[in-house]
């Protein structure tokens, strides 16, 4: 069995995981994943990382309170379109361009966009991304797994839909209801990919 760190914005996003897997809370939003995540997976070393937890439904065929793996997972973060970059491209240390990165599940069509809110007004740059859904962390975490020479995967379950301005409370509660799917995708996933 491959050492796999599940790494989640919060606590309550790693309820009901077995304790065979190792686990860590990196914060809510790009940066604390950036950070947060690298020093876990330093600590930790891991064969593979996982984020899980909590998405917003782009894609109407999303269902709430379902979970899905993504193949891809990229972020509206950075606009540097006005240099000749793709949206969310960015350059790394060598000046190579970094845009959408690629998990080890090639079996999913979905992408997963990284992004520091939920609106509406997105819906431009989102087409232009081909987003499936959003979160607040996979893809600082993906970098950082990139940067430690690590696959990784972005498993989700999906809490609410853009523009329904949920309320926290009610994420929090379609979490703890659905919490069970959640797991199961991240299981199936590790084990059809060899990694239980």
């Amino acid at each position: 069995m491959k050492r796999a760190l599940l790494l989640a914005s919060d606590k309550r996003e790693l309820k009901g995981f077995p304790e065979c897997y190792l686990k860590g809370v990196i914060g809510v939003g790009p940066i604390n994943a950036a950070i947060n995540s690298a020093l876990l997976i330093a600590y930790h070393n891991p064969d593979v990382v996982v984020s899980v937890g909590s998405a917003v439904a782009i894609d109407p065929a999303l269902g709430v309170g379902e979970a899905y793996s993504f193949s891809r997972v990229n972020n509206d973060v950075l606009d540097l379109r006005g240099a000749f970059l793709p949206l969310g491209a960015s350059l790394d240390s060598a000046g190579a361009t970094i845009s959408e990165l690629y998990t080890l599940d090639t079996e999913s069509s979905l992408t997963l966009t990284t992004s520091g809110t939920y609106t509406k007004e997105m819906r431009d740059s989102l087409s232009v991304l081909k987003s499936s859904a959003l979160d607040m962390e996979a893809y600082s975490l993906g970098l950082t797994a990139k940067s430690f020479n690590l696959p990784f995967l972005a498993i989700k379950l999906i809490t609410d839909s853009v523009g329904d301005n949920s309320k926290v409370s009610n994420v929090d509660i379609r979490l703890r209801l659905n919490r069970d799917r959640l797991v199961k995708k991240t299981e199936e996933t590790l084990n059809s990919l060899g990694l239980l």
